[in-house]
């Protein structure tokens, strides 16, 4: 799969092409992050002194492009569609932490929505002044554009209202919005999940378990401590009859034993003669 016309305007709306020269080309700048950054977001061996033309910026993008691409491809297990492979691209472009994420985890799992609701959380960029990592504004818009794309196609994506996915939390929204984009179970055409419809009775929940007071407590344990006292008495009366049966047993077996040998003897020895090479 490839990156549409779409999936670029999104990139190219927040990797805007920065410090432009009268002839076209284009110098290198530090990102909020403090990295060195030139033409649509690249970083890749880019100094200070990095000057680029138009041509060559284009050309750039077009290799990162390729790259993310193939990442996406490879990471992604189950089918998408383009609309969620476009804000992948975007996503792993930007900050390259796909691999290791809950996002490609949920979304290997089916869970789309789950996936959409982890794009919130990579929001931070390290200050360089500072060294502490703070949540960015552009990030924050970011994020928001792309799990907007990533969820796009998704039936019962347009009865999502728009004004609160822009001025509220993804995660508050899908959660209020669960039940009109629900059958994601069956997106992209064919995974070959059954949907889960909205219309279905959830499960009653288990009734809660009786909380004990104080005074039950300590009914309760009482109960218990005599119910073992009466086990050990139990027991103790069982050994008190099964002692002089067991040591009388282990008395007479120096007396038993011989005996059983003999008579084991006596009835085998007739077939035990017939096999020895003298009988």
């Amino acid at each position: 799969m490839n990156i549409s016309d779409k999936g670029l305007a999104l990139i190219q709306e927040f990797e805007s092409y920065l410090k432009p020269q009268p002839d076209g080309s284009c110098k290198a700048y530090k990102c909020p992050a403090g990295v060195w950054t030139i033409g649509f977001g690249c970083t890749e061996g880019v100094t200070a002194d990095s000057h680029w033309t138009r041509e060559e910026a284009d050309n750039a993008f077009r290799r990162e492009m390729d790259k993310h691409e193939k990442i996406v491809n490879r990471l992604v297990t189950v089918s998408i569609t383009q609309s969620q492979f476009d804000a992948l691209v975007s996503f792993n472009y930007n900050c390259g932490a796909l691999a290791k994420s809950t996002l490609l985890k949920k979304l290997n799992k089916r869970d789309y929505l789950g996936a959409a609701d982890e794009f919130r959380y990579f929001t931070k960029a390290r200050n360089p002044k500072t060294g502490k990592k703070e949540v960015l504004n552009g990030l924050v818009r970011r994020r928001k554009a792309e799990a907007a794309m990533f969820t796009s196609d998704m039936p019962g994506a347009d009865d999502m209202p728009q004004a609160a996915v822009e001025s509220r939390p993804l995660g508050v929204v899908i959660k209020e919005n669960k039940e009109a984009i629900i059958a994601v179970a069956t997106v992209a055409g064919g995974g070959g999940t059954a949907a889960v419809k909205s219309s279905e009775t959830p499960k009653p929940a288990d009734p809660p378990k009786p909380v004990l007071t104080p005074k039950e407590t300590v009914s309760k344990a009482k109960e218990t401590a005599k119910e073992m006292r009466e086990n050990v008495d139990v027991a103790t009366d069982y050994w008190k009859w099964a002692k002089p049966t067991a040591v009388a047993a282990w008395e007479n077996v120096y007396i038993v034993g011989p005996l059983v040998l003999v008579m084991g003897l006596a009835i085998f020895w007739p077939k035990v003669k017939e096999r020895l090479p003298w009988g």
